[in-house]
Formats: structure tokens, sequence, C-alpha cells
């Protein structure tokens, strides 16, 4: 994802706060992508366009927005890291390791 254009979340979310972490945990800096402060919806509609190129959200299963855009665009979800998942999920960082179910969103 490096120097790509990310859309991770409005200033002040937590959805933001998260995608920051999840992109330093996976070695990357603000300053090494594009980042993007837009709302899940305004995300899904600029990778539409292709001003996005990926978007990091946190959001609750199932995600019906999600969903309805895996249906109109060929979109690809992907996983974080094991080293990543095990420092996001530490103890003391409020955050918890969660497998998505098999089937819980069309694939491509």
């Amino acid at each position: 994802l490096r120097g790509r254009r990310i859309a991770i979340g409005l200033p002040g979310s937590a959805s933001r706060s998260t995608a920051l972490r999840v992109l330093q945990v996976h070695g990357l800096r603000p300053e090494d992508i594009q980042p993007l402060e837009l709302s899940l919806g305004e995300s899904l509609a600029a990778l539409g366009r292709g001003e996005a190129d990926a978007l990091i959200q946190v959001i609750g299963l199932p995600a019906d927005s999600l969903r309805d855009a895996l249906a109109e665009l060929p979109l690809r979800l992907l996983p974080l890291s094991e080293r990543a998942v095990a420092q996001l999920a530490a103890p003391g960082t409020g955050l918890m390791a969660f497998t998505i179910p098999r089937g819980s969103y069309a694939s491509h």
C-alpha cells in the first residue's frame, strides 16, 4: 500500500486511529501513503470512482454498505498479517483478534 491513496477515516474517529495503527504495525507511516480523510460511504464512492486505492475501516459485521459495494465493485478484503494481529491485540490495547467467517461477504 506504500504510496497509494488510502481512505483512513475521518479526523478524530476511532476508525482513523485504528487505521493508522494497522498501517504502523505493517511498517507504514502516514507519510508513506496518500491519506484520504473520508467516511465509509465517501470511501466506497471514491473507490468506485478510482479516486482511492484502498480503505481501512472499523465496522460491525456484517456491514451492509460493504456487502453492497462488493456486489458492485471488484473489491478484495485483505487479511492482516499474524504478526500485526498479535501486536494490535496485545494486552492493554483495547483490541481483540477476530476472523471474519467465510461467506460473510461475496468473493470475486
